[in-house]
């Protein structure tokens, strides 16, 4: 009996080890909901680099610029003028983010959203599910 379960034992390991040396070194997400996709995003194998890229942080931009800005052409421009002087850093940060995300999707060819970048050379829409990413990536790797 106890050999039987020690073989049994065996070829479980050799199955969880198989898988874990058949991931991919990084996934690039390409976004437009960063709050959902946090919790997808945490159940990710340690083992692979992930990085997660917001096509919404150019319009969180300017919704946090322009909201509540007076209805006079001359105060709006001045409160505008007022944000962006007492935010500088973040602003010049957050927009560099935004068009080097862009960049970084034209490089891809990435036509829509949710898009995810598997080892910068295989691109999958339309969900940002690490687990369904990797069994699709798994699926074209071995048809």
């Amino acid at each position: 009996m106890k050999r039987i379960s020690i073989f049994l034992f065996i070829p479980t390991i050799g199955v969880q080890v198989a898988w874990a040396s058949d991931l991919p070194k990084n996934i690039k997400l390409f976004i437009t909901a960063p709050y959902e996709t946090k919790l997808e995003f945490s159940r990710a194998p340690e083992s692979i680099d992930l990085e997660l890229f917001d096509f919404s942080l150019m319009e969180r931009i300017e919704t946090s610029l322009s909201e509540n800005l007076s209805d006079n052409p001359k105060i709006a421009a001045q409160q505008a003028a007022g944000r962006i002087e007492d935010n500088m850093d973040e602003l010049k940060k957050n927009f560099r983010t935004a068009v080097e995300t862009q960049i970084l999707a034209e490089k891809f060819g990435i036509l829509r959203l949710p898009a995810a970048v598997i080892d910068d050379s295989t691109v999958i829409y339309g969900t940002t599910d690490i687990d369904e990413i990797l069994l699709i990536w798994k699926s074209f790797r071995n048809p």
